[in-house]
């Protein structure tokens, strides 16, 4: 991607957005000015400790510690991002570095946060003096990397005299100078806290504490070796604005703990310079020095080893130093003077998710197919969507404001970043190689602190957990080995970890282990990562179930049957259509053989959201009890068989079906007479019961002139529906049912994907086949994230798919082997670009899109001429998109704690205003009733309503069963249910008049949003019966009635919105 020329044309777009012009920043510069004039004539003064009392108290600095003796700065120099130039839209900042005096401190005031107090009454001064500048409209205080040790003052510019404004803030740095402490004395293996000490009585290091210090006597040194680097540096300058919309779009600036702008910049001169092997010169492009710095964090190991940068003539850093700072840090970016380290606050799981952030950035830029540059800088990754599993851990309630203060000031560290660390190790070490990375946000302070609050308001947030899971065979293990029963240290450890939960275990090969449990069901195993985190965390933190939230199976419910996941039977129907196969295959008196047996149903994919269940009545007779209850109902399960070639089959369409219905015919009789199957044969299908299930077996011959397409690239449509051309359903099963295999939460999210579509009465506008392939592309397409590994992520990035997915610019391709090649890809686009501008749809309007709304393409077909082709329309796909789009953020919303538990459901619950009129179903004479998730509420005027049938139940009548299960049998009804067959008869009779919305599985309702012109408002002439197109006017009321009449038995109410009554 660096290389090619319409990546390079795109980043110089994208640079043009983000690049500040320098030469029209007159008024964040004029108040620059009148800033630095006001602060370098400020008179000398003591002051005393009241303007941060409570700071003060906070951090145990006694009030006689506390008085300054204020003197103006000493300088004030601009320094970071605007000095070099790389500030980075929309987030535009002006850091204005401000020298304290050295006499304003006492020769130990590093000691016990004695600097902090009165660095942080320095600034309360200038707040004071700037309030009365005019260029300036207000001030703010703020924090360095939300520490809150380091505050800092923004400065918000006032208007010119002609109302112009600026969005730039300036931000208010104190620095010191490198002489007014003594440098050596923060070195990392010093303690400069004295009340720091380990249990036993020893004191224990500061490094973080005196890295705190020592940055602010490196920044105005740092700022001038930066500035000498990127002196006439345009290239340079650029990457670096790309690397900031990098860490914007991935949430890295988000995080206290992981780099910012600064680090960004220093990263990338010291890859210019000699210490960093001068990998940067300007010979290249910014594009290619943001993939060298990308190469530098994912494989060169460069931020573990550190970095060490030395203003000209300063000498090389220590051996001894190097290793002293690696070891007190996980990351070390150390600046001009000795043992300063910018990177103090960054943690290692901050390390690691920009490592794999690099890796995956590194992956999408080899993408040869023009899609990388979307996924590196115009995607915002969303952190509900990044990771698998999410925790939130509530403050508790119940512990005292000052702790945090008090731990604060007696700690190397803030107290809340010590007890997220704890976190994050607790975790770390629970869920083992099962995660890839655990990462705990870091709190961030509250944008209304204000030094005089103190510390008791910080860090009281909630704090949110991220979990992203490896390999969910390994993640997902119902055991976690321990240490040999004859290793008592190890085994003693492992049980003060673990607790009850730890037990001796003996295995196979004869080991006995201490081993932690976690049995359970084969569909519950996603529930395994939840267990453990509640078990560890209440263990070890003491936290009260209230206060821990993990987001793991809360949409269980849509896909449950009677408490149990339908799934949990795969095993078994894939035996028994083993079982199948191979009668089929050993069928010997057909003319031609069965050769291939492919399922095609989506149960075999793992993609059924209710997928059917072995039925009392279809097992074996002879072993069989008659049931208490037994289902009306059967689904039948599809499975396509091939014959053996052969050049004798008929050419003419209605000899073709009489061909496969003679084979049908035959092949019922031998599977009868050799294995006593109840078969049901018909002229283009056979329904076989075996072992509990029905499966409908459907001959296939690849020449048969009645199918829909004959290859990828046809242009023109068959004369049958998609649905049912075989071949086609065979190529598309064969593409799906591999996936669950590869990604284990496919299935459970395109189930949940199928639910949410069908439960907001999308059915009709988007084919099961079309929902498999959306979620298939999450799985195989998903830069720049990782395939999800948990439903609910699966599902949020489905939703997100929906919205976020430019339909009416580009195809979305679903190449889920990787088959496709850069040909098929140009064959791809310029069929799109070929539909798109084609000639426009007879009553289209001007603004509508050509073709397909959305254009899907396949490696079995490229021209979309098949699942989408005629379906959703720009109107339906608009509204599908708005209720992802409402679902999504209301989904992301529960993900992070901001709504109610109990609105999980709310997700699959479709507003019914927005429909005219609603027809009621009798819940009875739905061939599920179980599945229904809400029941009917608030529907509108009734103005028809019809008793339910007595002879009408989803349950055998006793007196059926009575007869014996041969008997039984007979009264079955297979594949057949009755919504869908009252749906097509209204849109066929209706299907101009209205547009019907309906759930196949899941609810008692059906939709009906009315054509205006279909319906007369008011007939003032009798004799006036047809609109000037010939087209029939139909009185609603007698509308209303037909339907009730073509639904007898099944419509229970009809109702009829305000809007619907007032339309017509």
């Amino acid at each position: 991607m660096a290389d090619s020329p319409l990546a390079q044309i795109k980043v110089q777009e994208l640079l043009k957005e983000v690049r500040v012009d320098y030469t029209r920043c007159r008024i964040v510069d004029s108040a620059v000015a009148a800033v630095k004039e006001r602060l370098l004539s400020l008179p000398e003064k003591k002051v005393s400790a009241s303007l941060v009392s409570a700071f003060a108290k906070d951090l145990g600095v006694p009030e006689d510690k506390a008085q300054l003796k204020f003197q103006k700065p000493d300088g004030v120099e601009i320094v970071g991002s605007y000095a070099v130039q790389t500030v980075a839209k929309p987030f535009q900042t002006v850091d204005l570095a401000v020298r304290l005096p050295k006499c304003c401190f006492l020769e130990k005031d590093f000691l016990n946060h004695r600097y902090h107090v009165k660095r942080a009454l320095y600034l309360a001064v200038l707040k004071k003096a700037i309030t009365k500048c005019d260029c300036i409209s207000s001030t703010k205080w703020s924090l360095i990397c939300d520490d809150a040790r380091k505050p800092v003052l923004l400065l918000f510019p006032a208007p010119d005299a002609k109302g112009a404004t600026t969005k730039f803030v300036i931000r208010i740095i104190p620095t010191i100078s490198s002489e007014t402490f003594s440098v050596n004395k923060l070195a990392p293996s010093k303690n400069n806290l004295r009340s720091f000490i380990s249990k036993d009585g020893v004191i224990q290091p500061t490094p973080h504490y005196n890295s705190s210090i020592l940055e602010d006597m490196a920044v105005e040194s740092t700022a001038a070796v930066l500035k000498e680097s990127f002196t006439g540096h345009e290239s340079t300058r650029d990457a670096v604005l790309l690397l900031k919309v990098w860490c914007r779009q991935r949430g890295i600036y988000d995080a206290v703990d992981s780099l910012n702008g600064s680090l960004i910049t220093i990263l990338v001169a010291y890859l210019a310079s000699p210490a960093g092997g001068k990998r940067i010169n300007e010979h290249l492009t910014a594009l290619q020095i943001f993939r060298l710095t990308m190469e530098s964090i994912a494989n060169g190991n460069v931020l573990e080893k550190g970095i060490f940068m030395q203003a000209a003539g300063s000498g090389s850093v220590g051996a001894e130093m190097k290793k002293d700072l690696l070891q007190a840090f996980k990351v070390v970016i150390s600046g001009s003077l000795v043992w300063v380290n910018f990177a103090s606050r960054m943690s290692a799981s901050a390390l690691a998710e920009l490592k794999g952030e690099a890796l995956r950035t590194l992956a999408a830029m080899k993408n040869t197919k023009d899609e990388g540059f979307n996924a590196l800088f115009m995607t915002k990754i969303d952190f509900s969507a990044k990771f698998d599993y999410h925790v939130r851990l509530s403050q508790k309630e119940d512990e005292p404001s000052s702790a945090v203060s008090t731990s604060t000031r007696c700690s190397d560290e803030d107290s809340y970043r010590l007890y997220e660390q704890q976190l994050e190790s607790l975790l770390i070490r629970g869920l083992g190689d099962r995660a890839q990375l655990v990462r705990v946000v870091r709190r961030s302070c509250s944008s209304e602190w204000v030094p005089k609050e103190g510390l008791s308001k910080v860090g009281r947030d909630d704090v949110w957990v991220g979990i992203s899971l490896v390999n969910l065979d390994t993640a997902l293990r119902m055991a976690d080995v321990g240490p040999s029963a004859d290793n008592k240290e190890e085994a003693k450890k492992f049980r003060a970890f673990w607790g009850e939960r730890a037990e001796l275990r003996r295995f196979k090969d004869g080991k006995i282990t201490e081993t932690a449990v976690w049995e359970c069901e084969g569909w519950q195993r996603h529930l395994i990562i939840q267990r453990i985190i509640e078990h560890v965390l209440h263990r070890h933190l003491s936290l009260p179930s209230k206060s821990l939230h993990v987001v793991a199976g809360q949409l269980d419910f849509a896909l449950l049957e009677k408490g149990i996941d339908p799934t949990s039977g795969f095993s078994k129907l894939m035996e028994v259509l083993g079982t199948l196969s191979k009668r089929l295959r050993d069928i010997e008196d057909l003319p031609l053989k069965v050769v291939s047996v492919q399922p095609i149903s989506p149960a075999f994919s793992h993609a059924d959201v209710f997928p059917p269940q072995p039925h009392p009545l279809a097992q074996d007779a002879s072993s069989q009890k008659i049931p208490n209850a037994a289902p009306v109902y059967m689904d039948p399960l599809k499975i396509m068989l091939q014959l053996e070639g052969s050049g004798n089959w008929p050419e003419a369409p209605v000899a073709i079906r009489k061909t496969k219905a003679a084979f049908c015919l035959q092949i019922a009789q031998s599977l009868q007479k050799k294995w006593n199957v109840g078969c049901v044969a018909a002229e283009d299908a056979i329904d076989i019961i075996v072992e509990g299930y029905v499966f409908r077996l459907l001959l296939m011959y690849d020449k048969d002139p009645t199918r829909a397409m004959t290859s990828k690239d046809d242009e023109q449509l068959g004369t049958v529906s998609p649905a049912h051309d075989l071949l086609l359903q065979s190529s598309h099963a064969s593409l799906i049912q591999g996936l669950h295999g590869v990604y284990p939460a496919f299935g459970p999210t395109v189930r949940l994907a199928k639910r949410w579509t069908w439960s907001h009465f999308f059915s009709g506008a988007l084919s099961e086949e079309v929902i498999e392939l959306l979620v298939a592309y999450v799985f195989v397409r998903p830069s720049p994230y990782l395939p999800p590994a948990s439903r609910v992520t699966g599902f949020l990035r489905f939703l997100q798919l929906l919205v976020n997915h430019e339909w009416a610019l580009e195809p979305l391709v679903v190449d889920v082997n990787g088959d496709l090649t850069p040909n098929d890809y140009s064959k791809i686009t310029a069929k799109f670009d070929a539909v798109r501008h084609g000639p426009q749809i007879n009553g289209a309007g001007p603004d509508d899109i050509r073709g397909p709304s959305m254009y899907i393409a396949t490696s079995y077909d490229f021209g979309c001429k098949t699942w989408t082709h005629d379906s959703p329309s720009q109107q339906v796909l608009k509204r599908l998109i708005a209720y992802a789009r409402s679902s999504a953020n209301l989904l992301t919303e529960l993900i992070k704690g901001r709504e109610d538990d109990r609105k999980w459901l709310s997700i699959f619950r479709t507003p019914t205003s927005s429909y005219d009129a609603l027809v009621e179903l009798h819940l009875d004479c739905l061939p599920h009733p179980n599945r229904v998730l809400f029941p009917p509420e608030g529907l509108g005027e009734s103005i028809l309503s019809k008793a339910a049938p007595k002879s009408i139940s989803p349950l055998l009548p006793p007196a059926i069963l009575n007869m014996g299960i041969k008997a039984a049998r007979d009264h079955l009804i297979i594949g057949l249910n009755p919504v869908e067959e009252f749906v097509q008869d209204l849109q066929v009779k209706y299907g101009d008049a209205c547009t019907v919305w309906y759930d196949p599985v899941g609810s008692s309702l059906i939709g009906l949003t009315l054509s205006n012109s279909a319906f007369s408002k008011q007939v003032k002439s009798a004799k006036r019966k047809r609109i000037e197109n010939d087209t029939p006017i139909l009185d609603l009321d007698t509308f209303l009635k037909d339907v009730a009449a073509l639904g007898e038995g099944l419509v229970k109410n009809i109702y009829l919105s305000p809007a619907g009554r007032k339309g017509m």
